[in-house]
């Protein structure tokens, strides 16, 4: 079999007793035919907001950040800003980024999975801020971090259209994939 053949099967597996599933949440990125629906869902809100609004980054957290947000980045040509979840890496840096002649306010979109207790959005927003601070004294220019949109595909539709950070208000956008888990 080649590629292609490999591909095509795994797209068209349907029946999960012939299958291994030892995960939960998730299921729709690691399922090749349920994570490209999840792509694409994004992709087509992502660029709704560049309408109106350019993104100068995408924010991530955790594995099933780094799984979605580095097809979107590719795919986009957004660079990604990684929060890490924990400082105990071999990384000197809790929050990651390469920016290109970054602007005095850099515009970033999260992309995650769901909201749970709204802890890793505000987690987020405020390790974003804090390391701009420190970046803005380390390179001798003020740049001002601005959350301008919330994507999570594997949450309810159904959330409020807007997160909260203290009179601030950021669009959120939620979808999950039918067939959740199969």
């Amino acid at each position: 079999m080649d590629t292609q053949q490999i591909s095509d099967m795994v797209a068209n597996m349907t029946n999960p007793y012939n299958s291994i599933f030892h995960t939960s949440y998730l299921t729709s990125i690691l399922r090749p035919n349920k994570q490209h629906l999840v792509i694409n869902q994004l992709l087509s809100n992502i660029k709704k907001l560049q309408q109106t609004t350019i993104i100068d980054a995408i924010a991530i957290r955790g594995m099933s950040g780094a799984i979605v947000g580095g097809i979107i980045s590719h795919l986009t040509n957004i660079p990604l800003i990684c929060v890490r979840k924990e400082n105990t890496s071999h990384s000197d840096f809790h929050v990651e980024m390469v920016l290109i002649n970054p602007k005095k306010k850099v515009n970033y979109i999260i992309v995650d999975d769901l909201i749970s207790t709204g802890n890793t959005l505000n987690t987020i927003i405020k390790d974003i801020n804090n390391e701009f601070k420190r970046i803005s004294l380390d390179y001798n220019q003020i740049i001002k971090p601005c959350p301008v949109g919330i994507f999570l595909y594997n949450d309810s539709p159904n959330l409020s259209p807007n997160w909260k950070v203290g009179k601030r208000s950021i669009p959120l956008t939620a979808f999950r994939i039918s067939g959740y888990g199969t």
